[in-house]
């Protein structure tokens, strides 16, 4: 599973896309709101630190499909209040979240079916290592030259290595994009 670093980056993919058509007042909102919901998922990781089980309710109802459409409903429903495109702002919100469980299928195994099945789905493949918060390796007070710090630096390395492309593709298009509705 990627850390929060390359889920944050496929928010910066979810906000490259609209940037050019959300006034520019609101665009540092935006930028923190594609964050926020790029990085949602792993709210279920507070369940685990409450219940002493860091990773307990992990990859579960917050990692599926269902989660993914509630989200988008949701957005549509926040931007109904300002938007007569509220739809494809819940589709902007759903799909922004649908990154997360795409990036940690391509690192571990998710409940992607949940409600309706509880079995783990991951990827035949994996692009990204998983890694555990809590593991004893994070140790703040590990020393800066060990073996753990080092693969957590490559691990973070390889994760924007991977994104950084996704990243100026969606800045390209969400720039042509807005470049093509102006023209029409």
């Amino acid at each position: 599973m990627p850390s929060q670093i390359g889920h944050s980056l496929a928010g910066l993919c979810g906000y490259a896309l609209v940037r050019k058509g959300v006034p520019s007042k609101r665009r540092k909102w935006f930028l923190l709101v594609s964050v926020v919901i790029a990085n949602l998922a792993d709210i279920d990781l507070i369940f685990g630190i409450i219940s002493g089980e860091y990773a307990r309710f992990h990859a579960q109802a917050t990692h599926s499909l269902t989660a993914v459409a509630a989200v988008g409903f949701a957005s549509s429903l926040i931007a109904r209040r300002w938007s007569r495109n509220f739809h494809l702002w819940g589709v902007w919100g759903g799909g922004i979240y649908l990154s997360h469980v795409l990036l940690d299928l391509l690192g571990s195994k998710v409940e992607l079916f949940w409600p309706f099945s509880g079995a783990y789905f991951g990827a035949p493949f994996r692009i990204f290592d998983s890694w555990n918060l809590f593991e004893p390796l994070l140790n703040l007070f590990e020393p800066f030259v060990s073996l753990g710090f080092l693969r957590r630096i490559e691990m973070r390395f390889s994760e924007i290595v991977v994104m950084t492309p996704w990243v100026v593709l969606a800045w390209y298009t969400g720039a042509r994009l807005c470049r093509e509705k102006r023209e029409n």
